[in-house]
């Protein structure tokens, strides 16, 4: 069973040395280790499914019916954990288009939690760490600079 595949924009005739390595044709991207690889529209979909995807988890978490248990779910899983690896792999502009669409969805789901929903001056206080008055909400347009520019000085 052969595992490996080459991705080429057009056909390729078969190449000498891997003869028998098939050859996928691509013509808008592939995803690579979760970070989308391609055209923009292709990465502008992606991010959109995740989006989609993300806002369905959260709709399941919220209907716990535990506000404690969400909170921490939330904030430990859902929340940066999952986002975090595309800020920092995505080109900033991409990633300012994920984390521009993923703050509402964020947003919608703390005001739920909380039992009411967040007006700006209240955002910007839940946003704070925890040791600073907050509930240590990653806001990923916030952080998304920082992921941006960790992820530069590290590759």
């Amino acid at each position: 069973m052969i595992r490996r595949k080459i991705f080429c924009v057009t056909a390729l005739s078969a190449l000498p040395n891997l003869p028998d390595v098939p050859q996928v044709q691509w013509d808008s991207g592939i995803v690579l280790f979760g970070t989308p690889v391609g055209s923009s529209n292709f990465v502008r979909q992606f991010i959109r499914c995740t989006v989609k995807k993300l806002s369905s988890a959260l709709d399941l978490l919220l209907s716990l019916g535990s506000p404690q248990s969400a909170s921490l779910i939330l904030r430990s899983c859902l929340d940066a954990a999952k986002i975090t690896h595309l800020l920092c792999s995505l080109p900033f502009e991409q990633g300012s288009d994920l984390a521009s669409e993923v703050q509402p969805v964020l947003r919608r789901a703390w005001g739920v939690v909380a039992g009411a929903p967040f007006a700006d001056a209240q955002w910007n206080l839940a946003v704070l760490p925890i040791r600073h008055g907050g509930l240590g909400v990653a806001d990923p347009t916030l952080f998304h600079p920082q992921a941006t520019l960790a992820s530069f000085l590290s590759s």
